[in-house]
């Protein structure tokens, strides 16, 4: 039996994107929520790209597509204490995320997370997104059912069917939260 580590990509890895995005152009937090949803779902079930996605709210918001692309650049921020001490447990990692095809591929070069995972499941691909199980069930194609999977994910409701799975669970709120709840997992 091992130990693997299955993890999120946005707002663990690196920070939210669209919706600080949005945030700092409305603000109305149930609009926010509305408007994301609008774009992402479709987007992270490969509907369309992460390119296609930024056209769309350049064009809602009357502002350019390099201006919405340089501003959600700038907003993305690495967790690099959170990379560090993954990479430091020498365990399997594994990427299950919800994303549209071209976002992590552009933060991962941009951040040079190239060999950070030895696997990715992510969203677009499937065209499945948590907290579909199904999306879950593709980490047993890496990994056995005896493995210790522990899925670290900042979304509460995507933390359910890891649980019904048997998985060790982390909602990531900040990196130092984090290390103490791995360390009482772990001990």
């Amino acid at each position: 039996m091992s130990r693997v580590i299955v993890t999120d990509f946005f707002g663990v890895i690196v920070s939210e994107t669209i919706p600080v995005f949005l945030s700092n152009h409305v603000s109305d937090k149930e609009k926010i929520m509305k408007i994301k949803d609008n774009y992402c779902k479709k987007a992270d079930i490969g509907e369309y790209d992460y390119y296609k996605m930024l056209e769309m709210i350049a064009s809602d918001f009357n502002m350019s597509k390099e201006d919405v692309y340089n501003e959600c650049l700038q907003i993305s921020k690495l967790n690099d204490d959170y990379v560090k001490f993954i990479k430091s447990q020498g365990l399997k990692i594994i990427l299950l995320s919800n994303a549209p095809k071209g976002l992590v591929e552009l933060i991962k070069e941009r951040y040079n997370l190239d060999d950070l995972f030895d696997e990715e499941i992510i969203s677009y691909r499937l065209k499945i997104s948590k907290p579909n199980e199904q999306i879950y069930n593709e980490v047993y194609k890496y990994v056995s059912k005896e493995d210790e999977i522990l899925f670290i994910d900042d979304n509460i409701a995507n933390l359910s069917v890891p649980k019904r799975l048997k998985w060790n669970t982390i909602l990531y709120k900040d990196f130092e939260s984090f290390k103490e709840e791995y360390k009482r997992i772990y001990k």
